[in-house]
């Protein structure tokens, strides 16, 4: 009976956990490098959406976790890349910060 509960574990998608790491990295790099924040979250999208296409077609990779989360990262990164330097930009010229 409990050899019919052992389940061999699956091999994870290269792309999943790429996705993850530049996730990742696109919201580690909006301290130190704002410049490449934005890239990195485009990348981690893109490679979220890319890994969750080949995990649908292969059922025995494992992953689809990881995939989601890099996406998600992926549009925060994109976000705090993007947005938050034209926010910052329009705070600055509304209230005249540094006059």
């Amino acid at each position: 009976m409990s050899e019919n509960l052992i389940v061999p574990p699956g091999v994870f998608s290269g792309g999943a956990i790429a996705a993850l790491a530049v996730g990742v990295m696109s919201i580690a790099s909006f301290q130190f490098l704002p410049v490449a924040t934005l890239p990195f979250g485009v990348a981690a999208l893109v490679l979220g959406l890319v890994s969750r296409r080949a995990l649908r077609a292969d059922p025995s990779l494992r992953g689809a976790r990881l995939s989601l989360a890099g996406f998600i990262l992926g549009i925060v990164g994109m976000f705090l890349g993007g947005a938050v330097p034209v926010l910052l930009m329009l705070l600055w010229r509304f209230f005249g910060w540094g006059d």
